[in-house]
């Protein structure tokens, strides 16, 4: 088995100015998840400046539930990161409170609630993880 392909950031002249791969081990009550995840979507955030503007990388793990939302930098340094339990297969980004600012909207599904899933997040202020109350499905 492969490891997921990495997001490749190149400069204008064709050099490769960064990479990021998605995933890392993640536990929960059933155990630990180790990589791959295989990266599902890539959006730009423009912020109102280089340091408020996010590169978002969502991305499921091969296997199993979680989906890391992974928030990068413009140097592609991870700067916040959201765990989620089941995969979020739609990304979009509008001013929800009209501030200026784009929020992240991902939709999916939370296995440990057993539903679709609706979540907006600061691309600003990243950090967590859903707790459902109960992960295993019946």
């Amino acid at each position: 088995m492969s490891d997921g392909t990495p997001v490749v950031c190149f400069r204008n002249n064709g050099d490769i100015d960064w990479q990021f791969q998605a995933g890392r081990p993640v536990s929960d009550s059933g155990g630990v998840m180790v990589p791959p995840f295989l990266s599902d979507a890539v959006r730009v955030l423009h912020g109102k400046s280089e340091q408020e503007t996010r590169v978002v990388v969502t991305s499921h793990h091969y296997m199993d539930q979680p989906n890391q939302v992974a928030f990068l930098n413009v140097h592609g340094r991870v700067v916040g990161e959201y765990l989620h339990p089941g995969h979020l297969y739609y990304m979009e980004q509008r001013d929800l409170d009209g501030d200026g600012r784009e929020e992240l909207l991902l939709g999916g599904v939370n296995n440990g609630n057993h539903q679709a899933t609706l979540v907006v997040l600061d691309p600003l202020q990243v950090i967590g993880a859903s707790t459902p109350t109960q992960m295993s499905d019946h």
